[in-house]
């Protein structure tokens, strides 16, 4: 990886004798660096820094950045029921859903369509089987596999087919050692025997862990453990990213290290947040309310070649969104999308955004006037529907002026 990055360094050093391309802004011309590798364009981020005035949110229609919105509703039957989505993977054509509602943890697999095909696995004591509650899943990009995380320690691996291929080992450590590995909630993998886990309750919040030696690598990111700091990794061009929801540097991932790869900055709003009283002597109620009155909680976020895209919470948790184009170093905060609606990137790449949302909650996220004939009358008769169904998966295709 470390090859890898020197030569991608060698490109951008190379690539600053190229024209640019212009764009003029209100306040001065700003020439975005072009970056082509692969044949594939792309650009990169001014400074590393990505500058946001909360004071003047910005009107912005769904149109600005898309052409066409799809909804695709996950087959609901007697069989297939969805009570909370935590996580949604699209790969090959599949949609691999894990819900964790009330115990019941299940990993559903649809089609492209939203057509149940199977599930992966099941929650038991028999072999091949989950026999413990699963907080993250991930495809494997240096396997091919799907892997199943539980807090606990064990990592459950299946083929995309849904045939078990191993369980781990426990590799979480249950001592007085303050520096050991009690818990592991959210995970990536970094290259075929490395993953990298966030544990909520831990001291060190990120762990690098060898599977095959079965031991820790490095720790880092000390801070308290309050529960509801939740972050994410996200992918894009081959690179793992984490970011924090209340600190503003996103970090670029390494087998063996990180390293910043870009800030946010939201100037008099940026805080510590050493400045809020997160432990609240074990009060859940004190903690929610001191968490709301933080100005900004990052809850979503990705990038693609042209944008980088993040859902945020404001105080009292209400939602808003971050769109930065990275070839205009133009960042819009917008408080609601024309219409009122909601935007929730969960997943962004170059072609598409997609999103999701529970059945009950769909007109928060689209109307008829953003649907064409065809997702009209699919959004009429979800409405129309009384029962409640499984989630309702939304697809943004971007304009290709844009891409």
């Amino acid at each position: 990886m470390k090859l890898r990055h020197l030569f991608y360094f060698l490109i951008l050093f190379i690539s600053c004798g190229r024209s640019k391309q212009t764009t003029v802004s209100d306040a001065d011309k700003y020439s975005p660096e072009i970056i082509i590798e692969d044949s594939l364009e792309y650009y990169s981020i001014k400074d590393n820094r990505i500058t946001v005035d909360l004071n003047k949110p910005q009107q912005a229609s769904l149109f600005d950045y898309f052409d066409h919105i799809e909804l695709i509703p996950l087959e609901t039957n007697d069989d297939v029921l969805i009570g909370f989505l935590r996580k949604i993977i699209f790969h090959q054509n599949r949609y691999y859903t894990l819900d964790t509602f009330r115990g019941k943890y299940t990993v559903f697999v649809f089609d492209e369509s939203g057509k149940f095909l199977f599930r992966i696995g099941k929650f038991g004591q028999g072999p091949g089987e989950y026999h413990v509650f699963l907080d993250d899943m991930l495809i494997n990009r240096f396997t091919g596999n799907i892997d199943l995380l539980s807090a606990w320690g064990h990592i459950f691996t299946y083929e995309l087919s849904g045939k078990h291929v191993k369980t781990s080992p426990q590799f979480t450590r249950h001592s007085a050692d303050a520096y050991d590995f009690h818990a592991a909630h959210y995970f990536t993998a970094i290259n075929e025997k490395t993953y990298i886990f966030y544990s909520v309750f831990d001291i060190y919040k990120i762990i690098y862990y060898d599977i095959d030696e079965m031991k820790i690598i490095r720790q880092e990111f000390e801070g308290n453990r309050n529960g509801f700091m939740i972050p994410s990794f996200y992918e894009y061009r081959g690179k793992e990213y984490y970011y924090r929801s209340c600190h503003n540097e996103v970090y670029e991932l390494y087998p063996d290290s990180f390293e910043t790869s870009y800030t946010w900055d939201f100037g008099k709003f940026n805080y510590d947040i050493n400045m809020f009283d997160l432990e609240s002597s074990g009060d859940i109620t004190k903690q929610r309310d001191e968490l709301y009155r933080i100005p900004y909680r990052f809850r979503l976020e990705g990038q693609n070649n042209m944008y980088i895209m993040a859902e945020i919470r404001l105080k009292n948790d209400v939602p808003a969104n971050l769109m930065y184009n990275k070839s205009t170093n133009e960042c819009k905060f917008v408080e609601h999308f024309n219409g009122s609606l909601k935007f929730r990137p969960n997943i962004i790449t170059n072609d598409y955004v997609l999103s999701y949302c529970n059945h009950g909650e769909l007109s928060n996220f689209v109307n008829e006037e953003v649907l064409d004939e065809s997702n009209r009358q699919k959004f009429e008769k979800l409405l129309e529907t009384k029962e409640e169904l499984n989630p309702i998966i939304i697809k943004y295709k971007f304009k290709l002026s844009k891409q």
